[in-house]
């Protein structure tokens, strides 16, 4: 099992460049309110459209956890058989280990959205 959570992809080079984005994104937004000016409607959907890409590359690169879900969940089972309880707990520590790296990313990303998008409305017309 061990040699299945070792193959998977390491992504720390490209969450970090994520969250170096987002940061810069944070900066900006900051910039704003120390000066007290509203964010031009210009720089709402350029920080939005960053954000969503960033929240949508750093989904795409999670997959690898999602994918191996059921072969991590039936190995505890198998292994501690006669305490499925423990096995269950194993194993969501585990699974949750292996996404709180970009569990940490994305809820930046859910974070900057919710304060710039409120009603969602423009990541909307993105997606469309």
């Amino acid at each position: 099992m061990k040699n299945l959570v070792n193959n998977l992809p390491d992504h720390e080079q490209d969450l970090e460049k994520a969250l170096e984005l987002l940061k810069k994104v944070t900066k900006g937004i900051k910039w704003y309110e120390d000066v007290a000016k509203p964010i031009p409607s210009s720089k709402i959907l350029l920080y939005v459209s960053t954000v969503d890409a960033v929240l949508g590359i750093v989904a795409d690169l999670s997959e690898s956890r999602f994918e191996i879900r059921d072969i991590l969940e039936e190995h505890y089972t198998k292994q501690y058989v006669k305490n499925p309880k423990l096995g269950k707990k194993l194993f969501v520590t585990e699974y949750e280990k292996l996404h709180k790296p970009y569990d940490k990313v994305k809820n930046k990303c859910f974070d900057l959205l919710s304060k710039l998008d409120v009603d969602g409305k423009i990541v909307e017309k993105l997606a469309a």
